[in-house]
């Protein structure tokens, strides 16, 4: 279920844009577009293009982007899923350059730290990488998102459809929150829904409102297009919007540079981690202190220990640790097995 920083702010009535707004607004989508789809064919600046009155919620000074040339093919990350250039994902790139600027910030921030991961395990089942932005709508790359409808984690998972999906979610144990483990399960979910419409509008779609759902409003409706069920009102308002959120962000992510956005740097290396095993008893925030780390820097690693420990009653299990840290929480690790060996009765905390 997507998350909404940005979509209530949208919603504010605000006065028609001026000519020149959209002219930018066509400088924002069009030019990428043209680039990375080649759908587009030339327009003019006073195109017929209507902008609805809350796309923009005050007056926006226009974001300029001033193209000398031909923007070259070579400077730009090709589309792994086809985007349609449609008003409907023209109003979303639209409201994420302009009201909604600060929040897609955000979620490029948070991207950064997880996009490669995401977008590796995706490639390992035979799908294209750039499904890995429906994160971006589903939580905005936060891994203790939780929506209203109890959905949890990056990947917004229900918590039938996570242990469909392999998915252990416990009284301790929540792996929704996992973003290796819960990308995998949203990769196997992404391919069943795929192999049932052959279409990755209508497979995302299904992704927010239940294949079910889509189903049965393709078979209501004799349509298997997307914009065909949207424009007839046959959808949630929820996924007649997600949708074209999700290329929206596709589109502006793939080249934030034409947008306006910076381009962020990774925070979290992989290769700075590592995993090692900790016996039931363990508490992060010991450990995490005993090794000279923030208690928040190791909980945020291991996410899905909801309760922040590995209860006593489970032998052992396999947490991540920055790679800087292995030495000395290896180094109490030891000492406090041994401690425990020497007390076989004591049910002491790590």
């Amino acid at each position: 279920m997507p998350l909404r920083e940005a979509q209530k702010s949208s919603q504010a009535k605000s006065p028609a844009p001026c000519q020149a707004q959209r002219q930018t607004s066509w400088l924002h989508f069009g030019a990428p577009l043209i680039l990375f789809v080649g759908a587009l064919v030339p327009f003019i600046a006073s195109s017929s293009l209507k902008l609805s009155s809350h796309e923009i919620q005050k007056p926006q000074p226009p974001l300029t982007i001033r193209i000398q040339k031909p923007l070259q093919v070579k400077s730009t990350k090709p589309l792994s899923i086809a985007v349609d250039p449609v008003d409907e994902v023209r109003h979303w790139v639209n409201f994420y350059s302009t009201t909604g600027r600060g929040t897609f910030q955000r979620w490029l921030n948070r991207s950064s730290e997880r996009i490669i991961e995401i977008q590796k395990i995706l490639a390992s089942q035979g799908l294209p990488k750039d499904l890995a932005y429906m994160v971006m709508i589903e939580s905005g790359f936060q891994v203790n998102a939780v929506s209203p409808k109890k959905a949890v984690g990056p990947w917004q998972f229900m918590k039938p459809t996570g242990k469909r999906f392999g998915l252990t979610i416990n009284e301790w144990l929540d792996e929704r929150r996992n973003y290796s483990k819960s990308s995998v399960a949203a990769a196997k979910y992404l391919k069943v829904l795929f192999q049932e419409f052959q279409d990755w509008k209508l497979a995302t779609a299904s992704y927010n409102a239940g294949e079910n759902y889509i189903k049965r409003i393709t078979r209501n409706h004799d349509t298997k297009s997307f914009w065909r069920l949207s424009r007839a009102g046959a959808l949630y308002d929820e996924t007649r919007d997600y949708v074209p959120k999700f290329l929206a962000a596709l589109v502006i992510a793939k080249a934030p540079h034409l947008y306006g956005f910076k381009i962020p740097s990774p925070t979290i290396n992989k290769a700075d981690t590592t995993h090692i095993w900790v016996p039931g008893g363990t508490h992060l925030d010991l450990i995490a202190v005993t090794a000279g780390l923030s208690p928040k820097e190791l909980r945020e690693l291991n996410a899905e220990l909801i309760r922040g420990y590995v209860p006593h009653y489970v032998s052992q299990f396999r947490i991540q640790i920055p790679l800087k840290a292995s030495r000395p929480i290896s180094a109490y690790l030891r000492r406090t097995i041994a401690a425990r060996e020497r007390t076989p009765d004591s049910n002491s905390t790590f």
